[in-house]
């Protein structure tokens, strides 16, 4: 049996998130160089991953375990490198991580702790994607990627894409075929896992449907995805 996870939940997350967006401000002076990328963040310096953790309340963390992440730099991209560390541990570079979790794609999953219910699996889901957007630079905002939990968002999309019939554009049909979808997410509990359905966009894929399957209580997630109505902004960057 599914669980939708109402319209008005998820509105009242997402407004939580962006303003919390919107204090994040640009990218600190000291992170763009290439000299970041040999040294941890400086202490202090930057926008505090924790404060995710106020938003997704049903998100914790090992005793004595925070959030932290590397950033690496180049003239091409830019982004962060989340991770979990001790409190009394020191800082990473961004090399360092990736001798460390060479391959691994979530490492902070390890030190995550969330309860088997709907809520619970599909904040895992939203804070998976979303804590990794912060402080893009170039290359980087290919991962553009939003949760359309509303038609009313969906449709604020819709009207910043122009109407043409060629690749940069989205026909009257597939508009309407978007505005027959239902935009709930849905969680189904079992056992061990959970597995959320929601629908995102992305100005490199479009709209598409996707099912994270979260693995429960030692998380691991897979995700699958199913395009819906094909989009490309023409942005080569």
């Amino acid at each position: 049996m599914k669980t939708i996870i109402t319209n008005e939940y998820t509105s009242k997350l997402f407004s939580r998130f962006r303003i919390l967006e919107s204090e994040i401000g640009p990218i600190p002076k000291v992170f763009r160089s290439e000299d970041i990328n040999n040294t941890p963040r400086p202490e202090g310096t930057g926008f505090d991953v924790n404060r995710y953790l106020d938003i997704f309340d049903k998100i914790k963390l090992k005793k004595g375990i925070i959030l932290d992440y590397a950033y690496h730099w180049s003239f091409f991209h830019g982004s962060p490198c989340i991770y979990t560390r001790r409190i009394d541990e020191p800082a990473i570079s961004v090399n360092e991580y990736h001798k460390k979790y060479h391959n691994i794609e979530q490492p902070y999953l390890n030190d995550i702790i969330i309860e088997n219910n709907a809520k619970s699996f599909f904040q895992l889901a939203v804070f998976t994607k979303v804590i990794h957007q912060f402080y893009l630079w170039w290359h980087a905002n290919y991962n553009d990627h939003h949760f359309v939990v509303t038609i009313n968002f969906a449709e604020e999309i819709l009207k910043s894409i122009k109407r043409k019939k060629g690749l940069y554009g989205i026909s009257i049909e597939n508009r309407d075929k978007l505005k027959q979808l239902d935009f709930n997410s849905q969680v189904e509990c079992f056992e061990d896992c959970g597995r959320v359905h929601y629908i995102m966009f992305s100005n490199w894929i479009g709209f598409y449907q996707e099912t994270a399957t979260i693995y429960w209580p030692k998380l691991r997630i897979e995700i699958k995805k199913k395009t819906i109505v094909s989009y490309d902004c023409g942005i080569c960057y």
